[in-house]
């Protein structure tokens, strides 16, 4: 059973919240190109606008009982016609074992964010479970899938030379959680002590232009990281990549799929692959786009759901908080994707 379900898009407001940024869409422009806006779409349907919850109970076998995700569309006060850019996907009885489960989130960016996110989804899934040899070398494989499937998206219709989609992955083969993970999605894992504390241990970690590593790939690659410039010179919000000689494509993470022209100076769809082996005090995993992890902490995500009864209940929490955190911090709601696995 496998299914990729729809999520939500990138807001237009303060510079730190948009992922990507070019000249004809800044707000301090006299009049707005709607069709520079992330997640502007002529005559969206109502499908592509809307909030989706899925939730299902599992039988006796397998490694966990209970999965569910809730994907909420983002809100922009003058983009009416904004469609909902992430995405989450799961495949359960992965390459028919029912030992095995896939699930994923992907956060759509830039004006096809939400076909790249929906490509990237589907394919990704697709081509790993084609891998028979997925099991003797996991990171060696996902890696090369991911690269061959944003050779696919570049070869594909979808227009992504300003538009792409982070992608944190979980794959689950019995008591071992592998994290695949390229951008700044994130995925974080519930674990239980003898006391009844619960503890966020992270998964992934974001993909940030500023760091070491990322920034040294993407200064040999021809490009530079800093942050957007205010009229005093003062930096304003996050580093971002940019050609350069050129002030584009102003990309806040370092690394996606598509994103074509960051893609020419550094920024790479390769991810980062973990291994965590499941213990008896393991509660839960959670998968979740940057909308929920803007304003709460992985501690918080786990406080905020270790009462609650079932995983579709925890996303519902998740969300109804971060979407009360925006209202207080923003004038923009980041979409917010959720994925919830009850681990047994």
């Amino acid at each position: 059973m496998s299914a990729a379900l729809e999520g939500a898009p990138k807001g237009f407001s303060r510079e730190r919240r948009r992922l990507s940024v070019t000249a004809g869409a800044m707000t301090g422009s006299a009049q707005i190109d709607l069709n520079k806006l992330d997640g502007y779409v002529e005559d969206p349907n109502d499908e592509m606008k809307e909030s989706l919850l899925e939730h299902y109970n599992m039988d006796d076998s397998g490694p966990f009982s209970a999965f569910a995700s809730l994907s909420k569309v983002g809100f922009i006060p003058f983009n009416n016609n904004k469609v909902n850019q992430d995405k989450a996907g799961y495949t359960v009885d992965f390459q028919d074992s029912s030992d095995k489960a896939w699930f994923g989130v992907f956060d759509g960016h830039g004006l096809h964010g939400h076909e790249v996110s929906a490509f990237v989804a589907a394919q990704l899934a697709k081509e790993l479970e084609k891998r028979k040899d997925l099991d003797k070398d996991v990171e060696g494989v996902t890696k090369a899938v991911f690269d061959e499937v944003q050779d696919d998206l570049a070869d594909s219709s979808i227009e992504c030379t300003f538009s792409g989609t982070t992608a944190t992955c979980c794959y689950i083969n019995g008591k071992t959680v592998y994290t695949a993970n390229a951008g700044d999605s994130r995925a974080v894992l519930a674990r239980k002590d003898a006391k009844g504390n619960w503890t966020a241990i992270a998964l992934s970690e974001d993909h940030k232009p500023d760091t070491e590593e990322e920034a040294k790939r993407i200064a040999d690659n021809g490009g530079r990281v800093q942050a957007c410039k205010a009229q005093d010179g003062s930096d304003v919000g996050p580093k971002r990549v940019w050609l350069k000689t050129q002030d584009v494509p102003g990309l806040a993470m370092s690394r996606s799929f598509g994103d074509l022209l960051a893609a020419s100076v550094g920024v790479i769809s390769t991810p980062d692959v973990t291994k965590q082996e499941l213990t008896d005090e393991d509660q839960l995993l959670i998968l979740a786009t940057d909308g929920l992890w803007e304003f709460i902490s992985n501690q918080e995500a786990v406080d905020l759901i270790k009462g609650t009864k079932d995983p579709k209940s925890a996303c519902e929490m998740l969300i109804k908080e971060a979407t009360e955190r925006w209202k207080k911090e923003e004038e923009v709601i980041d979409d917010i994707t959720c994925l919830v696995v009850w681990l047994k």
